[in-house]
């Protein structure tokens, strides 16, 4: 990793400074995604965040940078768009009025899954939670970063069917750690 400044915000390896990474070849002039943190925003005194990768309809995920243990994490913001909003190039997020009550019912079951998966880093099929913390009035997840892809893609890779023993393979650690998660 490299200082702050020349952290390329998709991948977080170092820029040397040029407008293009010369590891990921994003530019990085490419603005943030609507309603995401701000490039660069600090978290505990310790996450850096970068570019929000994802978004549904329970928050946005974002590529980060753990400057303690210096490693790129997977940052997961609970911020439901439905029901609440941030300023531009702000950080703090706002309830939109009449929906405080379904937002902090929500961000109490955001936190208590989230601690429940924290306890589960022995199953291969659950990427592990580091931290779980409030700030900005939300919550967030740090996790380890992976680069994956979408099953979708995985098949369609492999001639649009997977064989029994492949789609085997893939799904039997999903469906244990499913089977744990419920037990």
């Amino acid at each position: 990793m490299t200082d702050n400044i020349n952290l390329c915000m998709n991948c977080m390896a170092d820029t040397g400074g040029n407008a293009i990474c010369p590891q990921c070849g994003w530019n990085t002039q490419e603005p943030q995604m609507l309603h995401a943190l701000p490039y660069r925003t600090c978290l505990q005194g310790r996450y850096i965040v970068g570019r929000a990768k994802k978004s549904n309809g329970e928050g946005i995920t974002y590529i980060g940078c753990d400057t303690v243990q210096n490693t790129v994490v997977e940052i997961r913001e609970f911020f439901p768009q439905s029901i609440c909003h941030r300023q531009e190039q702000g950080v703090e997020v706002q309830v939109s009025g009449g929906n405080e009550i379904v937002f902090d019912e929500s961000l109490a079951m955001f936190l208590n899954y989230a601690r429940e998966i924290a306890h589960m880093r022995d199953l291969s099929a659950i990427v592990p939670i580091y931290d779980i913390f409030e700030e900005n009035h939300t919550a967030y997840t740090i996790s380890e970063w992976s680069e994956s892809i979408t099953l979708r893609y995985f098949v369609e890779r492999s001639g649009g069917s997977l064989t029994w023993n492949a789609a085997r393979q893939l799904f039997m650690p999903v469906l244990s750690a499913l089977s744990t998660m419920h037990a």
